[in-house]
């Protein structure tokens, strides 16, 4: 279908609404009349730290080349987020040959190089045991004296196999559940006017920030393409309480989990963003269009 003007345009529209009915003609109308691209690229290259833009970024099958490749954890080795540790917030990592994290409260810093991860080990990730290289004992030191408790700081090395749970055949890294998490800006502008105290993405800590679509048309897609990466929909991102950490300050609230449950709550769970799984490796850039495929 071409559209030529705006009389054409809103015809098509009135069409698709009176046809096909509300949803579908939302999904058809995202497809046909908005232009989607992205506004955002971030990767964590430590599970539960601080996040960092890029202008692009490698996809492989665990997701965002260096996302979540770094953990902490307990000496049981089970893993440490924001939930039990809002402190996180306040250690920035990145990565460029090695691995440099920086305490921001006292500026201070501590750099691994990838050969000190030689000992493998087993760790957990909500219930799931596999197999990860741990640090030397000295930035371990270093990170449990900051955090007032031991942690260890483990690697997912490229020999290190974590399927995922809902798709064996697939990968990811040391992310919660999949290996992208992508959220729209049109969603969070839709939260926000219902908060008295606006937020900022980052509470949602995504990897892809778009803009283009209607507040949550993501809900509705299965497959979608961003530069030459194809990616399956896996499902809806439930939230926790680590959307209520001011990740600037490391201080927790109320919301917007609060606000955010009075309207996208389904069974308990709460929705916002959508989880991806790639199907084929390349690299995406900011400002990339997005096309929705199913």
């Amino acid at each position: 279908m071409k559209i030529t003007n705006e009389f054409d345009k809103s015809f098509a529209e009135y069409v698709f609404c009176w046809c096909l009915g509300s949803n579908i003609a939302k999904f058809y109308q995202c497809l046909i009349f908005t232009e989607m691209k992205v506004t955002g690229l971030y990767e964590y290259p430590v599970k539960g730290l601080r996040g960092n833009p890029l202008c692009c970024a490698p996809v492989n099958k665990r997701g965002l080349a260096m996302d979540r490749r770094w953990m902490l954890v307990d000496p049981a080795g089970k893993f440490i987020s924001q939930r039990q540790l809002a402190a996180l917030t306040q250690l920035q990592p990145a990565y460029q040959d090695s691995l440099s994290i920086k305490y921001l409260p006292a500026n201070d810093e501590m750099t691994v190089r990838p050969a000190a991860f030689s000992q493998v080990t087993r760790v957990e990730v909500w219930g799931q045991q596999f197999a990860a290289h741990v640090a030397a004992n000295g930035i371990n030191n270093w990170l449990s004296k900051l955090l007032g408790q031991q942690v260890r700081l483990v690697y997912m090395a490229e020999e290190d196999h974590r399927p995922l749970k809902s798709s064996p055949a697939d990968m990811v890294s040391f992310a919660d559940g999949y290996p992208v998490l992508l959220t729209s800006q049109s969603s969070l502008a839709d939260l926000n006017r219902k908060l008295t105290v606006p937020v900022a993405m980052d509470r949602f800590r995504p990897n892809i920030v778009i803009e283009g679509p209607e507040p949550f048309a993501e809900d509705n897609w299965q497959r979608l393409q961003i530069g030459g990466v194809t990616f399956k929909v896996a499902k809806r991102c439930a939230r926790c309480q680590v959307i209520n950490i001011d990740q600037q300050r490391g201080e927790a609230g109320k919301e917007p989990l609060k606000t955010l449950s009075t309207y996208r709550q389904e069974n308990n769970k709460v929705y916002f963003g959508i989880n991806l799984i790639p199907e084929n490796t390349g690299i995406i850039h900011d400002n990339d269009q997005v096309q929705v495929l199913a």
